[in-house]
């Protein structure tokens, strides 16, 4: 079976499923192409954010309709016409996208079926509404929990999996000893809060404090995750999914995001109760959280992550995948 995966080249989490996903699905035979305008892909694509019709765009959601198509963007027509091409010249049998209403909608015009990748937050607006009745599948990458992190999907029962959190270290094995460090995993756009760190570190001196994050990026985070004793993290998808394949004791603060995605992936994390949470209005005020009681709340909560279903997600994933593209998830 060929398939297609469209990346999103925002942030790393979206390439990090990807490159679990194809694992998953070349191991079943499948031929995988990733397309995207971010490193490690098969077929890179135009940017469509760049540029004077970028900077200033002309009706860029289509008339609300979609989330992104200025008028009169060279990238854009370049880079549909790219995906069109590979479509025909590939002819795969099923595409996931991760994520992009866009490329959901021109893959299914061109009678491919669709995978979606889900995202949580409150998506009610008529974009997201297309893409996932154009889906013939949509991969929830959390487990079913007591709070679902994306409430809309509840409009699209028949078609939903929640497969469990996608992470590579899940497929990593054994994990070195903990040691009583802490590591603050801010993600690659870095904290919201500029004074996070230094409020964190001298609130709990006694450990010694590793950055991963903004411009102290590191691109494999697996062996400080790890090893860490606690972790202080934004609640990325991909953070979120690696914190629970680890087992890591951790502090896990919503940070600023469209649709508001990070507050209720913290308030489904709450309901869970495998990791102590911030919410976004109290990680604003860094200064005024009891950071010392916020570690010991996590350290006693790590017991539960295997609820987070990181074993064996990405194999669940494929076969959604598979299923789809042999008509049996239409």
């Amino acid at each position: 079976m060929k398939v297609g995966v469209y990346v999103h080249h925002d942030g790393g989490g979206h390439h990090a499923r990807a490159r679990v996903l194809r694992a998953a699905l070349e191991e079943r035979g499948a031929e995988v192409t990733l397309l995207g305008s971010g490193p490690g892909v098969d077929v890179t694509l135009d940017r469509d954010d760049d540029g004077p019709a970028a900077d200033s765009p002309v009706d860029a959601d289509g008339g609300g309709r979609l989330h992104w198509v200025p008028l009169g963007h060279d990238g854009l027509r370049r880079r549909a016409a790219a995906v069109s091409g590979w479509l025909a010249q590939s002819r795969p049998d099923v595409v996931v996208v991760d994520v992009s209403v866009e490329i959901t909608a021109l893959v299914r015009l061109h009678g491919v079926p669709v995978v979606v990748v889900a995202q949580p937050g409150l998506r009610e607006d008529p974009a997201h509404h297309l893409a996932y009745d154009l889906a013939a599948a949509i991969v929830a990458p959390w487990p079913e929990l007591p709070l679902d992190p994306a409430p809309h999907l509840a409009r699209w029962p028949g078609k939903v999996e929640r497969v469990g959190g996608l992470s590579a270290l899940e497929r990593h094995g054994s994990s070195p000893a903990r040691t009583d460090d802490g590591l603050l995993l801010a993600g690659r756009e870095g904290w919201a809060q500029p004074d996070l760190t230094r409020r964190v570190v001298a609130a709990v001196p006694d450990r010694h404090w590793e950055l991963a994050g903004g411009e102290h990026w590191v691109d494999d985070v697996a062996g400080l995750m790890a090893a860490a004793g606690i972790v202080v993290s934004h609640a990325g998808q991909g953070a979120v999914a690696d914190l629970a394949a680890t087992g890591s004791a951790a502090v896990v603060l919503a940070q600023p995001r469209p649709f508001a995605e990070q507050e209720h992936m913290v308030a489904a994390l709450e309901a869970l109760g495998c990791c102590a949470t911030v919410g976004r209005a109290a990680a604003e005020q860094p200064d005024t959280l009891d950071w010392l009681g916020l570690v010991e709340n996590a350290l006693a909560r790590a017991r539960r992550w295997p609820s987070w279903r990181t074993e064996g997600a990405a194999d669940r994933a494929a076969e959604v995948v598979l299923a789809a593209g042999e008509g049996r998830h239409a």
